[in-house]
């Protein structure tokens, strides 16, 4: 007979007290965010200094602009939310910001962006990987429309992705936020493709306090086995 001994604990700590200076000089922009990473297990509670994001920026006019250094590529909706499936499913949970040099253009009618991506981080150890993402966007009245692609490889996985994705206005103060993703990986014996779906109603009762609703779904089809 085996019996197990039920252990209950508990712990309370800051998730991300990070500081983001900016300091801007005419075109150029440097932004960047300091914070501390935490290693917590029974044996070990280790933190680190980490730089989650940083980059530089220059605004060659009113249209054209070029960033270089660590953050999140565009793709979808960038959410604060790192727990989000539309976030995880691409690999781009806490900490896995990626190394990228991103060209955007924006007016009054369109909104693009093409990011090669040179690398990727898991905390403070950088992985090599290769890819990039292309961003549209459409601007409609209080709304914006938009479509995103993503490729991503490393030794192991060839990921792809595509985006549907939706900033929605419905008055001054409802908002939706709607998005669909197809997530295609591809290992190295087996391809597995996903469909994951996140969608937020929210109301902006003052500046800065927003209550909203949030589902997601996410379907995981069956792996296919490919020859070696």
């Amino acid at each position: 007979e085996t019996r197990l001994r039920k252990i209950r604990s508990a712990e309370y700590f800051p998730m991300q007290l990070d500081i983001e200076p900016i300091f801007k000089a005419g075109k150029w922009l440097f932004a960047g965010v300091l914070g501390v990473t935490r290693n917590r297990s029974r044996e070990t509670k280790e933190t680190e200094f980490l730089s989650r994001r940083h980059y530089l920026a220059y605004q060659a006019n009113d249209e054209l602009s070029f960033r270089v250094g660590r953050f999140y590529p565009q793709f979808g909706i960038l959410s604060p939310d790192h727990a989000r499936l539309s976030r995880r499913s691409l690999g781009f949970d806490q900490g896995q910001e990626s190394s990228n040099f991103e060209i955007g253009f924006s007016n009054s009618a369109i909104e693009a962006s093409l990011t090669p991506i040179f690398s990727q981080y898991r905390g403070t150890i950088q992985e090599k990987r290769s890819g990039g993402t292309v961003n549209l966007a459409f601007p409609i009245s209080n709304s914006k429309i938009g479509f995103s692609g993503l490729i991503l490889r490393d030794d192991s996985t060839n990921k792809t992705a595509a985006s549907l994705w939706g900033i929605l206005g419905l008055s001054e103060h409802l908002f939706w936020l709607t998005e669909f993703d197809r997530v295609e990986a591809e290992l190295l014996t087996a391809k597995v493709a996903s469909l994951v779906t996140t969608q937020v109603i929210g109301f902006e009762i003052t500046r800065g306090f927003i209550p909203y609703f949030s589902y997601e779904w996410e379907e995981v089809g069956t792996a296919t086995t490919t020859q070696v």
